[in-house]
């Protein structure tokens, strides 16, 4: 099958995404062929308007995906779904044009444009300040406070991360008020997984015979760690189109070749079962079920025997190292984003000339801030799991089978983490409440 080019996938799948968060199976048929219309000729005028401009067939397809989304991002409650799918998918990562630089400030100033819309319509404006944003707060305060201990203090770089970080919470916490509300999210977040996944199979992009992403999902690792979100919320209920869900996605982890992929998925079913199971028989073979599937399908991943053994010494060695600068630098660590620097300083062996990351989340918080940032990042993950482990919802296998991947991972940066953090919160404190669904 010929390979499509990246930003011609990009763009098409960024599309696909937002259709299918926008589609509303209960909307009466005139309604929604009205508005898909509008949505439709909006996001033509602009991308006819850019390709006038830049001529770039690829941009303005993605221009044309934007347009489409602006008026439900300024109207409606979806506006956090297709904003949390503009991050996870970022198109201006995958085509490379200078006219997309600046698309997720936009966003993030029409989402805050559509919360003050919202605030009018109920006429009711109210700030809700939860404690993932607050641990969130407490994180970056004190990362910020242990860099300008250490130089070099990168926090530039830092204040970049943190302010999209803050501001996906924040909204996410001001405009989910239900659990219907909360599932869709859920839901749209698989989609944007699901889609983000098919983006370098439709390009066809291989490293070492490994399938693997582009921009923050450009490791192999990365990419499998999003294919585990479709996997576990298509598992129930099995019809057909979740079937055809679990296998493409199923496939595209086998072709990321990842084991942290495959052990962090199994974590997932296995919470699933562990919640849905009371009887220990059921219990048992659900277990062995799950156990035999992680055997047969290590057995698919055909990556060479030497690989492998300088890829386990390679882990071994850079979090061997993270430990040892926990141990000298246990108030303030190394400081953010130094990790890199410290890491032949720290290594008990040089399997690698450099390690930019601790391939850890736990390991690099603790690392690059000190034990204290290390408590700080850990702690409110481990107290929304326990919770969400009583308490299941949609989002309990997600949340684990992600909180897995991040031993293997270094997300401590990202907004991924936070996003589930809140969400994990939200199924938990939402439960019973019956408010009305603003739209």
């Amino acid at each position: 099958m010929p390979a499509i080019p990246l930003g011609l996938s990009v763009a098409i799948l960024f599309f696909i995404s937002n259709f299918l968060i926008l589609y509303d199976k209960d909307e009466k048929r005139s309604a929604f062929l009205n508005r898909q219309l509008a949505y439709l000729t909006i996001g033509s005028l602009v991308a006819c308007i850019h390709f006038l401009i830049y001529n770039t067939l690829s941009a303005a397809a993605c221009y044309f995906s934007l347009g489409y989304i602006l008026v439900p991002s300024l109207t409606s409650v979806k506006s956090v779904s297709l904003l949390l799918v503009l991050m996870l998918m970022r198109p201006w990562e995958g085509i490379d044009h200078p006219s997309l630089a600046l698309i997720p400030k936009a966003y993030y100033l029409i989402s805050f444009i559509s919360l003050l819309i919202h605030s009018v319509q109920t006429n009711c404006m109210r700030i809700k300040w939860q404690m993932p944003m607050t641990c969130a707060c407490l994180f970056f305060a004190w990362v910020t406070f242990a860099g300008l201990q250490n130089q070099p203090s990168n926090l530039n770089i830092l204040f970049e991360k943190f302010y999209p970080i803050l501001a996906l919470m924040f909204f996410i916490h001001q405009r989910i008020d239900t659990k219907a509300q909360l599932n869709r999210l859920t839901r749209d977040l698989s989609i944007a997984a699901c889609c983000t996944c098919l983006i370098p199979l439709a390009s066809m992009q291989f490293q070492s015979g490994r399938l693997a992403g582009f921009g923050m999902w450009g490791n192999s690792n990365e990419l499998a760690s999003l294919a585990a979100f479709p996997i576990l919320l298509s598992v129930r209920p099995l019809g057909l189109k979740n079937i055809v869900i679990l296998l493409l996605t199923a496939c595209i982890l086998l072709l990321t070749q990842s084991r942290a992929g495959i052990l962090a998925l199994a974590v997932g079913l296995l919470v699933s079962f562990l919640r849905s199971h009371k009887n220990f028989i059921k219990l048992a073979i659900s277990g062995a079920a799950i156990g035999a599937l992680v055997s047969v399908v290590s057995t698919f991943i055909s990556r060479d025997e030497t690989e492998l053994s300088m890829s386990f010494d390679s882990r071994q060695a850079i979090m061997m190292s993270a430990i040892k600068m926990i141990s000298y630098h246990p108030m303030m660590g190394v400081g953010f984003d130094n990790f890199g620097i410290y890491y032949l300083q720290y290594a008990p062996h040089f399997i690698e000339s450099s390690a930019m990351t601790a391939h850890s989340s736990w390991l690099l918080a603790a690392s690059e801030n000190g034990i204290l940032g290390g408590l700080l990042f850990t702690f409110p993950f481990l107290l929304i799991g326990y919770k969400v482990f009583r308490k299941p919802s949609k989002v309990t296998p997600i949340y684990f089978s992600y909180l897995a991947n991040m031993t293997f991972l270094s997300h401590t940066y990202i907004f991924l983490p936070y996003a589930l953090l809140s969400m994990g919160y939200l199924s938990v404190n939402l439960e019973g409440e019956k408010k009305p669904n603003f739209k």
